[in-house]
């Protein structure tokens, strides 16, 4: 695949380079020199001349202010001090599964075809097979992980990657083992967190924006085509390959002095000695050109400003944009806000799960974090029954039903609606996602947030007008309502909808019988059971047993029958990690267990095999018998739809949004009509 990927890149190059000598060839025979402006879009002067006052550490640690990528929207800054690499940015984030939505929203449109569905959440959520505890959630390819915090608000600049998540490191908590039967609260809010951002490179200024990488395929996917014209990695590769041709070029055309020679400006007087007025200039401002007519992502990684040619040609041309990516700290505390007021952390609230509570005093008045809001028809949260394919062994959704949708998507319960309103606002930023309900005494309160806002004329437009925009537009801010002391959970009042919805599910709630000995496949791996051995056992809808694919030695392991075991003839082997596909599990189950003869430790004979579907029967093809198997090769994994989060019983409502900031544009729903 690289081989393929360098001869592309060696095709390419040599036509940019036959391009540039034509370039070349064309200015000299005319004789015709222009003078070109500078690029103002090369550097950010502010963020070059910063004074020493300017530069001074504030108490602020990450912003939320304008990106400096034109377009772009909002972005997050590095707030008061240098970053050093792996260290810890801002709080961690929640992660929320959205689970199999275009399937769902397929059957609520009656529509089949992926392509011509457009969801914002396309743009903000995250594939799954990075985070290891959601692989087993639904289905893979259809499913995306929400990160109401910096994996939504973070933007993307592909040279200048200064983050990484590690989202390996996502922890996975159920409160339903804790209970000897399942609690009202159960399934309630998202068992994902700490998802923690952390710095990639060896210094990340103060003020600098934060990038983080999408993947090439963000940007190449057909549904965004605007996007076909960024810069990616290997884009800037060509580019380097292209400005080294180009300067190998003008040095065999100009030699050592001609495209150097002074020019006279408009002023008669004024001699212009400057490269901006040389025969150097006029031919790379006229390659640049080409961007016009010649849409590139590779041309548009090269530098505007030929004056920094010879520089990024040294540096690399994904260094073009490093210093308008950083602002000066009196720049973010104008037109940005702080958002490291609040961490995440338990809750102090009895089975609320996760809760904010601040990192500093906040005073009355002042903003505890920002919040963009994702907008959303309410229709995307709702869900269809799901049917277990025993052939296939998958689970799809109930696209035949007629009985309507039977459950919402966990999004839900950290989105802001209204009664009379088909929109939902999904917020995110940093830890603010975390802030629970009280009723009583809340502490803080949501308002519009019109310095961040980038669409503030949707708050008087009709919904029709604007929902189809795939960008966030609209910011709230948390407002603290009193002092809040540093270490105190903030709250806010969900509304009186909110908490009517919710006295009633804990009033007619009943824990379902055939999860009264329940235990996910967490709980049951923290217990190291000893397994019972049978050729057909443990098949249960919640969990199932697997085989680490880091132990099993395809194609070389010895099968044996089950049957004939000999425990003086078994051999122990020992088993090595070894390529990235051993991560993956396997069908299998334990045919016998005997203790090993040079340890104390337990060993398994296991059975891997697989099961498929053909003329509506489902048949079962045995891989591979594999002896000497250590406990630990042997692991639960949880069945798709079978968390408490899955279950049509979890609480589902979302937080109302206040009715003195509701725009009466967006009131579509009649009031007797029940969401």
């Amino acid at each position: 695949m690289r081989l393929v990927h360098s001869q592309a890149l060696t095709k390419r190059t040599s036509h940019y380079a036959l391009t540039v000598s034509l370039i070349i060839v064309t200015l000299l025979s005319s004789n015709r020199l222009a003078v070109a402006a500078i690029s103002s879009n090369e550097t950010d002067q502010q963020a070059q001349h910063r004074t020493p006052q300017q530069q001074q550490q504030h108490s602020c640690g990450l912003y939320l202010a304008p990106s400096t990528i034109p377009g772009a929207g909002l972005g997050m800054f590095n707030g008061r001090s240098s970053k050093s690499l792996w260290e810890p940015i801002g709080p961690a984030d929640l992660v929320i599964p959205v689970t199999d939505y275009s399937e769902h929203n397929s059957v609520q449109s009656h529509n089949d075809d992926e392509d011509e569905q457009a969801y914002i959440m396309n743009y903000y959520g995250w594939n799954i097979p990075s985070f290891a505890h959601l692989q087993h959630d639904a289905n893979v390819d259809d499913t995306v992980a929400f990160c109401p915090g910096p994996g939504a608000a973070l933007n993307c600049l592909m040279g200048l990657v200064n983050t990484v998540a590690l989202d390996e490191e996502v922890s996975f908590k159920t409160y339903t083992n804790q209970h000897s039967s399942t609690p009202p609260h159960a399934g309630s809010f998202t068992p994902f967190s700490n998802r923690q951002l952390v710095s990639k490179v060896n210094n990340i200024e103060p003020g600098a924006e934060l990038f983080d990488d999408y993947g090439e395929a963000y940007f190449r996917v057909k549904e965004r085509p605007a996007y076909h014209s960024i810069p990616v990695t290997s884009d800037y590769s060509d580019a380097d390959s292209l400005l080294e041709e180009y300067e190998s070029l003008r040095k065999q055309v100009c030699g050592d002095g001609l495209c150097h020679e002074p020019m006279r400006a408009a002023d008669p007087i004024t001699t212009v000695s400057s490269p901006t007025s040389s025969l150097h200039s006029s031919l790379y401002q006229l390659m640049n050109s080409l961007k016009s007519t010649w849409p590139s992502p590779v041309l548009n990684a090269l530098p505007e400003n030929p004056e920094t040619v010879d520089q990024l040609t040294a540096q690399g041309t994904a260094m073009r944009d490093y210093h308008r990516s950083i602002r000066s700290i009196a720049w973010l505390e104008e037109h940005g806000d702080c958002m490291d007021k609040i961490r995440i952390d338990e809750s102090g609230i009895p089975n609320a799960g996760n809760g904010a509570f601040a990192t500093t005093f906040i005073a009355k008045g002042d903003i505890v974090g920002p919040a963009p809001a994702l907008h959303i028809p309410r229709d995307f949260m709702q869900m269809y029954p799901v049917d277990f394919d025993e052939n296939e062994q998958e689970y799809n959704v109930n696209a035949k039903t007629n009985d309507g949708p039977t459950h919402q998507q966990l999004l839900l319960n950290y989105c802001f609606g209204h009664d009379r309103s088909s929109l939902l606002l999904c917020p995110y930023g940093a830890a603010t996602q975390a802030i629970n309900h009280d009723a009583i005494a809340p502490n803080a309160e949501v308002v519009w947030n019109y310095k961040l806002m980038q669409r503030p004329e949707w708050l008087e437009l009709p919904l029709p007008e604007w929902t189809h925009h795939m960008s966030a537009g609209l910011v709230l801010s948390y407002v603290a309502t009193r002092d809040i002391q540093a270490d105190e959970e903030v709250t806010i009042d969900y509304g009186r909808d909110w908490q009517k919805a919710w006295d009633e599910h804990v009033g007619s709630f009943e824990p379902p019988v055939d999860r009264a000995d329940y235990l996910d496949a967490l709980a049951l791996n923290e217990q190291e059971l000893e397994l019972q051995v049978s050729p057909f056992w443990y098949s249960d809808k919640y969990v199932q047993l697997k085989c680490r694919g880091m132990y099993l030695r395809w194609n070389t392991g010895t099968v044996i029958d089950h049957g004939d075991i000999d425990d003086d003839e078994e051999e122990e082997t020992p088993f090595s990690y070894t390529t990235e596909t051993d991560k993956k599990t396997f069908s299998c189950r334990p045919l016998h267990r005997y203790a090993s003869k040079n340890t104390s430790d337990t060993l398994y004979v296991v059975q891997v095999y697989a099961r498929y579907g053909e003329d509506g029967q489902c048949f079962e093809s045995d891989w591979e018998v594999v002896f000497g198997m250590p406990r630990d090769a042997l692991v639960f994994e949880d069945r798709m739809y079978s968390r408490d989060h899955a279950q049509p019983w979890s609480f589902r409502h979302s937080i109302g949004i206040p009715d003195e900031i509701m725009p009466e544009a967006w009131l579509d729903l009649d009031a007797s009509v029940k969401i």
